[in-house]
């Protein structure tokens, strides 16, 4: 059912002012009826307006350091670019451990700078103690104000300023390949001849005749993917399966979040699903835990002679 209607033609007695001429065409009152061309009127144009005076400055974008993809267990710097000039300082960001239930992180020995030009502020953690692995919420308060009007950000994208803006990371555990919060040993999945687990990609890409990254199993950042790297002296194995290895059930998924089972579980798992292979570089416990920053001693699984024909059956 048609209600109103509205056919426009630039002759009298339509407003010939409205065809182009720079006026508009508005109804003369809303009871009229919208076919009759006495029913309008061409007038200046009146267009709805946006007050600017409620609107703060907005987070554009964020960048994690550029050491990432190289190296996801490590934090170097994070920074926050706006769409205006802003009062911003290094006391407006904060940090908690999501992993931990939301414990607060100290932000002492983080330096500071911003960017007018760019409108980029940046947070340096390079000095400060490698954070353990884990999730973590950065927050950064409504405290930060446009140059211009003073008024806050608007953190939480409503349309209107005020409101802290909220980034999760994730620092990622050594060994961590497909970066999903937890070690695993081997996840094949029988249907894609594809295994997920973070010992079988490493283990996969050992060796490889390319330049691998973290997410093909190289965590210590050195463009190769090894098996072990036993030092005598330290009894530390900077392996990269070697570290993989010395992590796996190790889970820093945030509690509550709806992921899956605990460490346990995974480590049960992991255990029935598949062992680890047999290799010749046999070690101890010490030297098998990967490089300086794991400092937790996580099981092992046994019988590490039975991964090579289940890596087999599924590239066969």
């Amino acid at each position: 059912m048609t209600v109103d209607e509205l056919i426009y033609d630039d002759r009298a007695p339509w407003a010939i002012a409205a065809d182009g001429g720079g006026s508009s065409l508005n109804r003369t009152a809303s009871n009229l009826v919208g076919t009759l061309a006495t029913s309008w009127t061409g007038t200046a144009p009146n267009p709805g307006t946006v007050s600017l005076a409620t609107i703060g400055p907005a987070v554009t974008a964020t960048v994690r350091d550029n050491n990432f993809e190289v190296r996801p267990d490590l934090l170097d710097s994070f920074q926050f670019t706006f769409n205006s000039d802003v009062n911003v300082a290094v006391e407006h960001l904060t940090m908690v451990n999501d992993t931990l239930g939301g414990d607060s992180v100290s932000m002492a020995g983080v330096n500071f700078s911003y960017d007018a030009a760019t409108f980029t502020a940046t947070w340096d953690f390079e000095d400060m103690p490698d954070l353990d692995p884990g999730y973590y919420s950065f927050t950064l308060s409504d405290s930060v104000t446009a140059v211009q009007g003073n008024l806050p950000i608007d953190g939480d994208a409503d349309g209107n300023a005020g409101g802290d803006y909220v980034e999760q990371i994730y620092v990622a555990i050594p060994g961590d390949a497909n970066l999903d919060g937890v070690v695993t040993l081997s996840i094949p999945n029988v249907f894609t001849r594809i295994n997920t687990g973070d010992v079988a990609i490493a283990r996969a890409n050992v060796n490889a005749n390319f330049p691998t990254t973290w997410r093909d199993g190289d965590f210590n950042g050195d463009g190769n993917v090894t098996l072990s790297i036993p030092n005598v002296f330290t009894r530390i194995n900077s392996g990269d399966v070697a570290i993989a290895r010395a992590n796996v059930g190790m889970d820093v998924r945030p509690p509550g979040a709806g992921f899956a089972a605990s460490a346990a579980a995974e480590l049960a798992a992991a255990q029935t699903t598949a062992v680890e292979f047999n290799d010749s570089d046999e070690r101890t416990d010490e030297e098998e835990r990967g490089n300086q920053r794991i400092v937790s001693d996580v099981l092992k699984p046994s019988g590490y002679d039975a991964l090579d024909s289940v890596f087999s059956a599924l590239q066969g």
